[in-house]
């Protein structure tokens, strides 16, 4: 009996131990709380610190993004999750909301308002940037984007600069029920982090990314409605920019899991780096969906000694690529493809595409701007292609899809035992 209740002591202690380091936000909530427990959630989270859980009220959403934080000595782990009855993930939004009557008759039939008044917003109200990269009106959304407002034309065509958005409306009634996407990334991983069980929208950047970083895990992630800002200190100006899922330069031990990403300007899921030594050591993407954004996956490195160790895209289901918001709104129509490969400059190409379900890709299945073969060549094999009659399998091919199978597999190695079908 004594022996029992000193287990029951050292549970409870333990339980309380680990609580003190939960952290609960609610939309409901308020930054003076505690945060310690359910009944007294912040309201917003500013910041990260090791060893903590920050755990997210299901069914709410919440408007905030965060940083990543310093490297440590301390590996102690960060975790984003949810809590709360409801079978509603959280989502944590960067949108921001137009209150109504905000907008100033312009000229020409455009409109604008004044992105640093704080008065004319609601949603997520960071006041530093306006290069918004699309608007959503009453649940479409319109992405295409100018320099500025003397190019507009077109009803929803819009332009933001000098802290103002302009948008082209033929119509005397001031728009409302406006939302904007800012040029922000959601979530910038840290090391040792985990994100779970969450949804993310309404951003004009990333809304995942990871800079070089180290032992992530990103399960039941859902992610949408993504991209389109410029791209900030691009080689082509107005480069436009935005993925879901993100590594950049280099990852180790990072596991991406029965996500879901769709209606991303770019990519739902990438890995790219432009620095030397950029190396992915065993970073899997596994069990995930991708559907309606311009790309499935998206590979590309432009560095000496850099390339890919123990990495895998294996088991996803990739559908309609191309066929999201942005590509009507693209400069570059040919990229429209689940594999798009930007750039292949690798020491060690030791990745495998295996398992996965590519189907309905608007321009081609795969877009290589590099020649690949070689030894440094990845691997890719016993996938599911379905294309509509006529779309190539690369941008460059034609003939019957025999014709290009064989030819692909002839130049390349790839799609050995991987099922080619035409789809209707």
């Amino acid at each position: 009996m004594k022996k029992f209740l000193i287990l029951l002591l050292f549970i409870s202690v333990c339980d309380k131990a680990f609580s003190q380091n939960r952290i609960y936000i609610s939309s409901s909530g308020n930054d003076l709380n505690s945060g310690r427990d359910s009944t007294k959630p912040w309201k917003t989270l500013h910041k990260l610190y090791r060893g903590y859980t920050y755990l997210l009220h299901r069914g709410d959403t919440l408007y905030f993004s965060l940083k990543r934080i310093p490297e440590s000595d301390k590996r102690e782990k960060i975790t984003l999750g949810a809590y709360g009855a409801s079978n509603q993930k959280p989502v944590l939004s960067l949108y921001k909301k137009v209150v109504r009557g905000a907008f100033e008759k312009q000229a020409n039939d455009v409109w604008r308002v004044n992105l640093r008044d704080p008065s004319k917003l609601n949603g997520y109200t960071n006041l530093t940037d306006s290069n918004v990269g699309f608007i959503k009106v009453n649940g479409v959304i319109y992405g295409s984007k100018f320099p500025d407002q003397t190019s507009l034309s077109k009803n929803w065509d819009f332009a933001s600069m000098d802290g103002y958005l302009y948008i082209k409306l033929n119509d005397d009634i001031n728009p409302y029920n406006i939302q904007l996407a800012g040029n922000y990334t959601i979530i910038e991983l840290s090391d040792d982090m985990t994100v779970q069980d969450i949804q993310l929208v309404g951003t004009g950047g990333h809304a995942i990314q990871g800079d070089s970083v180290s032992n992530i895990e990103i399960k039941h992630v859902d992610i949408a409605e993504i991209g389109g800002s410029y791209l900030p200190r691009a080689k082509i100006k107005n480069t436009r920019y935005g993925n879901g899922i993100e590594l950049f330069n280099s990852a180790t031990n990072c596991l991406i899991e029965d996500c879901s990403v769709s209606q991303v300007f770019d990519a739902a899921y990438t890995m790219q780096g432009g620095a030397v030594n950029s190396y992915f050591d065993n970073v899997v993407f596994r069990n995930n969906i991708a559907d309606k954004n311009e790309q499935s996956f998206e590979l590309w490195i432009k560095g000496w000694k850099s390339g890919f160790r123990n990495c895998k895209f294996i088991n996803n289901r990739c559908t309609n690529s191309g066929f999201g918001w942005s590509h009507a709104v693209r400069t570059d129509k040919n990229v429209g493809v689940h594999l798009l490969i930007h750039a292949w400059e690798v020491a060690d190409g030791d990745l495998l595409i295996s398992g996965n379900q590519f189907e309905n890709p608007r321009s081609s299945y795969m877009f290589s701007r590099d020649k690949i073969a070689g030894k440094n060549s990845f691997k890719s094999e016993k996938n599911v292609v379905l294309l509509k009659s006529g779309i190539p399998l690369r941008s460059s091919d034609s003939g019957s899809l025999q014709k290009q199978v064989r030819t692909l597999q002839k130049q390349t190695g790839w799609e050995k035992r991987t099922e080619f079908r035409t789809i209707k």
